[in-house]
């Protein structure tokens, strides 16, 4: 089933969805009014392409049973299932508001009931794969290599600290001072340093200090 709405904004409602629009307002400038959408969904699945906002006062709302999705002018879809509602941005920014604080929901993104931004399933896309421009795949596509320079990135980072951890507790062991006792009977205090002039140089110092001498 399709409508489109008083604002120009379309929906696209799949079979075995229960669905209510409990207000659809298109803005009128020079009444100052502006534009007013309210969709309720109970159960199933809906994909709708929203006109981008005329003003900062517009409102697109679209309900579930455990959070709300706010659109300022993009394609999202909503869907319900064991876990509750999810909202899926292919373009443009929503945000979805859980009970936790309304979060920013970038493109190629979802956002559930739970709160947490997650990567837009592979299966988010094939479900509307008839509605959906080539466009948006190539932004999945740009969304997935992101993630994944991210990862890499955040890899090479965590195995740095790790380096410079086994690093500095080596440093902390040659940096600690001993004070022993030689085979005359003579007090002798041990310091023992490092540094690292180059990448790939180490360079140790051992400095003796004896009562005697």
């Amino acid at each position: 089933l399709a409508l489109e709405l008083a604002d120009g904004s379309s929906l696209k409602i799949a079979a075995s969805t229960t669905v209510q629009l409990r207000e659809s307002k298109a803005a009128d400038p020079a009444r100052g009014e502006d534009r007013v959408v309210r969709l309720k969904l109970f159960v199933g699945r809906i994909l709708a392409k929203v006109k981008k906002a005329m003003s900062r006062q517009s409102t697109f709302n679209i309900e579930g049973s455990n959070a709300v999705c706010g659109v300022r002018g993009t394609t999202v879809s909503g869907s319900t299932g064991p876990e509750g509602v999810e909202f899926c941005n292919y373009d443009g920014t929503i945000e979805v508001d859980s009970g936790k604080g309304p979060r920013d929901v970038p493109p190629g993104h979802a956002c559930g009931n739970d709160g947490r931004i997650h990567i837009l399933a592979e299966a988010a896309y094939d479900q509307w794969r008839g509605e959906l421009g080539e466009e948006v795949f190539e932004r999945r596509r740009e969304v997935i290599r992101d993630a994944v320079r991210r990862e890499i990135a955040a890899d090479v980072i965590r195995e740095q600290k790790d380096r410079r951890g086994q690093w500095d507790e080596r440093a902390d062991d040659l940096h600690v001072g001993r004070t022993l006792t030689d085979r005359h009977g003579y007090r002798v205090r041990v310091e023992e340093s490092f540094g690292r002039p180059t990448a790939d140089t180490v360079q140790v110092t051992i400095l003796n200090l004896r009562d005697h001498r």
